[in-house]
């Protein structure tokens, strides 16, 4: 088995990328596709110029210092001997040139200047670290964000969102909840019997990995290397029973204090052979889980107030304010399986909250990879509530379309209940459509001013008026800067956070978010006046559309139409505050 398993995780990870001097543009690990190279772990080097056209792979466990004429030597920063990591494969194919090696278990953690010597030629230096553990999953796309590239119930199976038909040697089907489920990866930390093929066998108690399913910790049967392949990690847990089914399971495996990329499982409720999800039907989930693209176009009718506490700096004080902004906004885009649990028509269904938890930066901690947007012709044409209308103009040079309706510091237009109405001309990539209308509500979330503080210890109550018929989505985040604060020179720290999202119908006027989901979340202090504040939360409450209303079509040009398409709203708040 774990020949062919290890054979498909290298052809994605292959697909994710003459003799002139290389240069490196990126060295990242070989799983999530981050910055930081652990100890044992796989990384790969991108750039232009490392290596000869084609693809070539070593045999493993075998993994040799010089491959295709290409090797890779770190030096380390602070001085001393040279060290050279064994070569996995050389890639340069279709634009994508790419090495991937592994880093040997006894080097050192510190900082290290990287060079690429293909032929005769080197390139310049390039600074990267070595860490001692930061565990990543593969995922299905190559791309460290989506489904997890995971293997079911000890088989030769991959999970998917659909049965797909065979993908080489797998069968492809969803996760039962109960069931084992294999997470294939790299970065548990350092072992020195996998750098020649072995393995010194479970590291569970050793690196304190856990599993984190929808934020809630699994004890992992296993979590080592696969014996064989150098690099490649293998933690073997068993799916909750009490998992609530979706497309979108969010998976983490947290090793040593430190927490991984966020991958997903689809996990089906019996009798159905595929996952649910709430717009797209089995046949766009299966071309998805054989790897291909569905075309949608999300637009949304936008009303978002983010207040502030007041800042105190010595004798000076700030008042708190709430600024706004009120937009009409979105983009078509092609989505493949790593972006479409982040497309605005994936919006989860009402019922239980999630948690989830993540280390890395405030932009790091999102799900998914945002898709390139098309050209639907310019402008888009949205029509207001009593006849007035607006154009939606690209954003830049990119296919982003937006209009602003009002804002704090021009204050002219108050987005209005009522029904807006949008239309496009056509361009080069999305042909004519509309005019498709959308009902936004009227929404207050009437206890706002109350709410100044979390209390993690018991339930928050959330009430609110109007919104109907559509849905109510309470979020909420909170984190802590692992070193320092906000500076100047430090504009996006590392934050240990964790956040919830729980939905409503808009009907019930009120939700209470259970302490078990706030007693996820750590404690975090909110202190704007001191820039070296640790701390930072974030509570938010938002109207938005159940997607039943304001879905369209539109011709693609090159054939066929739209596989979704959604004019929808979201109304609300969000306030930063502390979680005690």
């Amino acid at each position: 088995m774990k020949t062919t398993i290890w054979g498909c995780i290298a052809l994605i990870l292959f697909a994710a990328g003459a003799v002139a001097q290389p240069a490196i543009t990126a060295v990242l690990d070989g799983a999530a596709y981050t910055e930081g190279i652990p100890q044992g772990a796989v990384f790969v080097v991108k750039g232009t110029n490392l290596s000869a056209a084609g693809f070539v792979s070593a045999p493993a466990p075998s993994y040799p210092k010089s491959l295709n004429n290409v090797s890779i030597t770190l030096t380390p920063a602070a001085g001393g001997a040279d060290v050279q990591p064994y070569m996995v494969y050389t890639y340069n194919q279709g634009g994508v040139n790419q090495l991937a090696a592994v880093m040997p278990s006894t080097v050192a953690t510190g900082s290290y200047n990287l060079k690429v010597t293909n032929g005769g030629a080197t390139s310049a230096a390039f600074k990267t670290s070595v860490v001692a553990r930061k565990p990543g999953i593969v995922t299905a796309a190559g791309s460290g964000a989506g489904p997890a590239q995971a293997t079911l119930a000890g088989a030769l199976i991959l999970q998917r969102f659909s049965p797909a038909g065979k993908i080489g040697d797998f069968d492809t089907r969803p996760a039962k909840a109960g069931e084992r489920v294999d997470l294939w990866g790299t970065g548990l930390g350092a072992d020195t019997a996998s750098d020649t093929g072995g393995t010194n066998g479970d590291q569970t108690a050793a690196a304190s990995v856990r599993v984190l399913v929808n934020g809630v910790e699994v004890t992992p049967l296993y979590a080592g290397r696969s014996q064989g392949y150098p690099g490649l990690d293998q933690i073997v847990f068993t799916l909750p029973a009490n998992v609530t089914p979706s497309c979108f399971v969010s998976v983490q495996v947290r090793a040593g204090g430190s927490t991984g990329n966020i991958s997903t499982i689809a996990v089906a409720a019996p009798p159905n052979t595929s996952c649910t999800h709430p717009t797209l039907s089995e046949t766009q989930l299966k071309t998805l889980s054989q790897g291909g693209t569905i075309t949608g176009g999300a637009f949304v009718v936008a009303s978002s107030g983010v207040e502030m506490p007041a800042i105190t700096v010595g004798p000076i004080t700030i008042p708190g304010s709430t600024n706004y902004a009120e937009t009409i906004g979105g983009a078509f885009s092609r989505y493949g399986q790593d972006a479409i649990g982040t497309a605005e028509f994936s919006a989860v269904a009402d019922g239980p909250c999630t948690v989830w938890k993540r280390v890395g930066t405030v932009t790091e901690l999102t799900l998914g990879t945002a898709p390139t947007p098309l050209d639907a012709g310019s402008p888009l044409v949205a029509s207001l509530p009593g006849g007035t209308t607006v154009n939606l103009l690209k954003t830049g040079n990119t296919n982003f379309y937006n209009a602003t309706l009002g804002s704090t510091t021009n204050p002219t237009k108050t987005l209005q209940a009522g029904v807006y109405r949008l239309q496009g001309p056509g361009g080069t990539q999305v042909g004519a459509f509309g005019p498709v209308s959308t009902i936004v509500p009227s929404f207050d979330w009437t206890n706002r001013a109350s709410i100044t503080a979390v209390n993690r210890s018991q339930g928050l109550a959330i009430n609110w008026s109007g919104g109907s018929p559509g849905w109510v989505e309470i979020t909420g985040f909170a984190g802590n800067y692992t070193a320092g604060g906000i500076s100047e020179t430090n504009p996006n720290p590392i934050v240990d956070a964790a956040g919830f999202v729980c939905i409503s119908r808009a009907s019930a006027n009120t939700f209470t978010v259970p302490a078990s989901v706030l007693q996820q979340l750590p404690a975090a202090t909110m202190n704007f006046s001191d820039p070296n504040a640790l701390g930072v939360g974030m509570l938010s409450v938002f109207a938005v559309s159940d997607g039943t209303q304001g879905t369209f079509s539109a011709p693609v040009v090159g054939g066929g139409t739209l596989d979704y398409g959604i004019f929808t709203y979201a109304v609300g708040n969000s306030k930063f505050l502390s979680y005690q």
